[in-house]
């Protein structure tokens, strides 16, 4: 067990496994964006109350140290039971604290279906979620999204705005 690495699998499909040691390499052999546009953690299937407890540990332990995402940060309750217990909680505040931006626990940010500001239609670019990897057909038209996935725990602590 000492021996396991992380992996981030994808972009474009969740075959596509790579040890976390060796992602910077791949991202410079094959020319994808190495600035990490947005990263998601939540979605219909992987956002339990656990989930987003883990999450929040993590956001709270970096806001300890002072830091802030530079990334653009969302946060996707899977059910409304889930988003008024987190709130309940104090965890949305937690992670508002790291820059994090609750959405609408409803289906499509995590395929990449909302209507994101940050780039221009059309332009390369790289998110990053928690939820299963999905194939760049599931995102269209947005075919220059280059979505990676991977545990919360690995995603919380990639440096942020850089994957190489």
């Amino acid at each position: 067990m000492s021996e396991l690495e992380p992996h981030i699998n994808g972009p474009f499909t969740p075959d596509l496994a790579t040890p976390i040691s060796k992602f910077k390499d791949e991202v410079v052999k094959n020319g994808w964006p190495s600035e990490l546009k947005v990263a998601l953690i939540g979605s219909c299937t992987n956002s339990s109350y656990e989930d987003m407890t883990r999450s929040a540990s993590i956001a709270r332990e970096a806001a300890e140290h002072g830091l802030e995402t530079k990334s653009k940060f969302t946060i996707t309750p899977g059910s409304e039971q889930v988003r008024a217990t987190i709130e309940r909680d104090g965890l949305i505040s937690t992670f508002e604290g790291v820059g994090g931006l609750v959405l609408a626990n409803a289906c499509g940010p995590c395929i990449g279906q909302w209507d994101r500001q940050d780039v221009k239609k059309g332009e390369a670019n790289s998110s990053m979620c928690i939820p299963l990897a999905k194939s760049t057909s599931a995102k269209a038209p947005q075919l220059s999204r280059h979505t990676i996935a991977t545990s919360r725990v690995v995603m919380m602590q990639i440096p942020p705005r850089t994957l190489s």
